[in-house]
């Protein structure tokens, strides 16, 4: 899913209120290993995959023990793209100083990347084989 530059979590993302089972990406290159948004309290969603009651409690608390972990990764993220704007804005561009942002940028995208990518894994874990079958599906 992209969601503008970046890795962004606007729009398509695990925080959203909707989910549209269509995207499979989160940013740029990234893994994603189920739809986007809290699409276990999607009600036709969770009824199409048979998510018990049970289950989508288990998934909103896992949601919520990585919720601050993922924010956190992306607000760096947000503080270092932000700092790679800044440097290739300056009139006398320092090409070491670049290369060294893009390592940071790269570094910060990667450990969100990470982090979204260990939440659908958690998330993933409360669902019984068919109902991942499902969610494969809906791919």
């Amino acid at each position: 899913m992209s969601a503008g530059s970046g890795a962004g979590l606007r729009g398509n993302t695990v925080f959203g209120s909707t989910a549209s089972a269509s995207s499979a990406k989160i940013g740029h290159g990234a893994l994603q290993l189920g739809p986007p948004g809290r699409w276990w309290d999607d009600k036709k969603f969770a009824q199409t995959l048979g998510l018990r009651t049970d289950q989508q409690k288990k998934m909103d608390a896992v949601f919520n023990a990585n919720k601050g972990m993922i924010l956190q990764r992306y607000e760096t993220l947000q503080q270092e793209q932000a700092r790679m704007e800044a440097l290739t804005k300056d009139s006398h561009l320092k090409e070491a100083e670049i290369f060294a942002q893009v390592d940071r940028v790269a570094q910060a995208r990667s450990g969100l990347e990470k982090s979204m990518a260990h939440l659908s894994l958690l998330l993933r874990q409360e669902m019984d084989p068919a109902q991942i079958a499902k969610l494969e599906e809906q791919r």
